[in-house]
């Protein structure tokens, strides 16, 4: 049986996004250091790497997914340079009522991501505990985020 290990960053620390934690204060909390992320990205893409489309598709040669989560501007500064130097993709999962807020990506940011192959999907509208909401905004939070990330 083939296994697959998924990394899920909540935000880099590093000197190109030194306030990133001004951001998402419980990413803050849970970021790594850009030295941990380069030495992941390397790994990953030595193990065979892959977005979570392509684990879903069964890609054979997924061995490991990197995702970045809430579209935190240290994604887009840092990671992304990263993983375009090694041909690495990645899933970028956005809290779309974040973009464009400042500490997060902007709408340019996300196509750059998307036109160079990595898969933008959705953390919904405001990045709240679905399980907390009724049925009706869950379906706001899901359907919302999903129409305005697929309108950039």
């Amino acid at each position: 049986m083939h296994k697959t290990l998924v990394l899920t960053f909540h935000g880099i620390r590093s000197l190109l996004s030194p306030v990133m934690g001004q951001a998402d204060s419980f990413a803050a909390h849970y970021a790594v250091d850009e030295h941990i992320l380069r030495y992941s990205v390397r790994q990953a893409v030595a193990q065979g790497c892959c977005t979570t489309g392509g684990l879903v598709a069964g890609n054979p040669q997924c061995s490991v997914v990197l995702t970045f989560d809430d579209g935190l501007i240290s994604d887009y500064e840092v990671a992304y340079g990263m993983l375009a130097d090694t041909g690495a993709k990645a899933t970028f999962f956005v809290t779309a009522g974040n973009v464009g807020v400042p500490g997060y990506c902007n709408k340019s940011h996300l196509r750059e991501l998307a036109d160079a192959g990595m898969e933008i999907a959705s953390h919904g509208m405001h990045h709240i505990y679905l399980t907390t909401l009724s049925h009706e905004q869950v379906r706001s939070e899901i359907v919302n985020s999903k129409r305005m990330l697929e309108d950039l």
